[in-house]
């Protein structure tokens, strides 16, 4: 038992001193503490206890920011902006809005009063080349997805493209292989024009080419058939083109019919055709006078067969036109399309003038449609005295007939002016003279 009981004190011992030595170390114990803390044991005084020392947490310190950058001095003069913090945002091209109207099946052409231009009437340049390349291309990809069919016809897309195929095929059949137009596609995007290419849109065309007719309108109607050119053919679309020679259409509406190489023709489609313009001559229209006076003068108008002077009109029989020609003339000159229309009108006085005299005539005409307005000569008959002439005479387009404005200047003689305005318009060719 003695024994035993030196063994356990031997323990202890050691126990204590490896304590003792580990706290040296400071293995398990802080290496710094506070003081002593207190005895809970009455008469005792501070325990060998030592209350530890804890550090408090670090504080988080925000993270540093780069400073922004300063406007700084521009070598040109000024301040030259900052450099953006961050990247700057590519911009986008502005989105095209839709043109909300639609091209009328007949083209207008407006044409200023006056004008001595034609109005267009020819596709611009490379309009045909560029429709043709644009086709040529639709046709690539369609036989690459036609090939794609053949070979890979179990794939997604080109089974899809294999089963609407099929049913194109199918719904075809069923209408008797009878072609069906859903759309003409002129070269200049507006109106077929001679000699231009157009593409025709649809189903059931067949694959051997057939014919690809056009019809346009005329004077007596939608009756001068042309076969168009045939540049390529498909099943589903077709490249024509207009010839080029082609007179005496007017702009309107024209029909586009397909006939299958079975001869199978389908229903027409129609779309804005416009011609090539000419100009010409004035035809003889529906004229009147409206206005044909002034004061102190003798005067009288006439438009084709409407005719109007002063009461007191009364050709002299000394006329002072005598032995230089009539003193205003009715004539017309014949044109392929019928007569010039004429405009003329007389302004004289019996006395010497006093002071210069002016006055205006106007005549109203009712256009054909496809008539568009250009400018006007006159032609005048007036005598001169001294080297100075006596009278003048101007004509223009006004805005429902045509005004001429007239002068005798010559004072202290009697006054003298015969004129013809010979108006010009633009015509579609083939219609007016050359």
């Amino acid at each position: 038992m003695r024994i035993h009981h030196t063994i356990s004190l031997l323990a202890l011992a050691l126990t204590a001193a490896c304590g003792a030595a580990d706290a040296q170390q400071g293995y398990g114990y802080p290496q710094q503490s506070g003081p002593a803390a207190p005895s809970t044991i009455p008469g005792r005084g501070d325990s060998d206890a030592r209350v530890p020392v804890v550090e408090p947490a670090p504080v988080a310190m925000p993270k540093p920011r780069k400073p922004q950058p300063q406007p700084q001095p521009s070598p040109w003069g000024g301040t030259a902006p900052a450099k953006p913090t961050t990247p700057p945002v590519a911009s986008q091209p502005p989105t095209a809005q839709p043109n909300s109207s639609q091209p009328n099946s007949s083209p207008q052409v407006v044409d200023t009063p006056g004008q001595n231009t034609p109005p267009p009437s020819q596709p611009q340049t490379g309009a045909n080349d560029r429709l043709t390349s644009a086709y040529q291309g639709t046709r690539s990809r369609s036989a690459v997805v036609r090939a794609g069919s053949a070979t890979r016809t179990g794939g997604s897309l080109a089974g899809g493209s294999a089963q609407r195929m099929t049913s194109k095929a199918l719904a075809c059949s069923q209408n008797s292989n009878t072609p069906t137009i859903t759309r003409i596609q002129p070269a200049d995007e507006t109106s077929l024009q001679p000699g231009s290419t157009f593409i025709v849109h649809g189903l059931c065309f067949g694959d051997a080419q057939g014919k690809v007719q056009i019809t346009l309108p005329t004077r007596y109607g939608r009756i001068q058939a042309h076969d168009a050119q045939v540049l390529d053919w498909d099943g589903e679309k077709i490249l024509a083109q207009l010839p080029d020679g082609i007179v005496k259409a007017l702009p309107g509406a024209a029909a586009i019919e397909v006939a299958s190489a079975a001869g199978v023709r389908g229903s027409g489609k129609e779309a804005a055709f416009e011609p090539r313009w000419q100009l010409s001559l004035l035809p003889e229209v529906s004229a009147r006078v409206r206005e044909c006076n002034g004061a102190g003068a003798k005067n009288r108008c006439i438009a084709g067969d409407d005719t109007e002077s002063d009461s007191g009109f009364d050709m002299p029989k000394n006329t002072r036109c005598s032995g230089i020609g009539t003193c205003f003339s009715s004539a017309s000159n014949p044109i392929s399309d019928g007569v010039t229309l004429n405009l003329s009108g007389l302004h004289y006085t019996e006395k010497d003038i006093g002071s210069p005299m002016r006055g205006r005539d106007s005549f109203e005409l009712t256009l054909q449609p496809w008539m568009r307005p250009s400018h006007c000569d006159t032609e005048t008959t007036v005598f001169s005295t001294d080297g100075k002439q006596d009278a003048s005479a101007t004509a223009r387009f006004d805005t429902d007939g045509i005004v001429v404005d007239w002068a005798l200047t010559k004072v202290g003689d009697p006054g003298w002016l015969s004129y013809r305005a010979n108006c010009k318009v633009w015509v579609p060719v083939g219609l007016g003279a050359q």
